[in-house]
């Protein structure tokens, strides 16, 4: 009976340590980010919400002493010239 117990316990075991690689996909083949970017915006302080910027660039107001109240994150296409928010 001991045994019986030990045997189970070893196959829940393999289980818990095998299930989660047989069932994992790669980050590439869930999400392809190759033509998109990453677009932020912030709420600055007596400011309100500023327009999205994309990939580096500065999202808010420098050289104030304004406090950043809020961010927002989107994964999608750049902003380019001309783009309204």
């Amino acid at each position: 009976m001991r045994n019986k117990k030990i045997i189970y316990r070893l196959i829940v075991l393999i289980g818990i340590l095998i299930l989660p690689i047989i069932v994992s996909k790669p980050v590439a083949a869930i999400v392809d980010l190759s033509n998109d970017g990453v677009i932020y915006s912030n709420y600055m302080q007596t400011k309100g919400y500023l327009p999205w910027v994309s990939d580096g660039e500065i999202a808010g107001i420098t050289g104030m002493s304004l406090r950043m109240e809020a961010w927002m994150l989107k994964l999608g296409t750049k902003v380019t010239e001309g783009d309204m928010a």
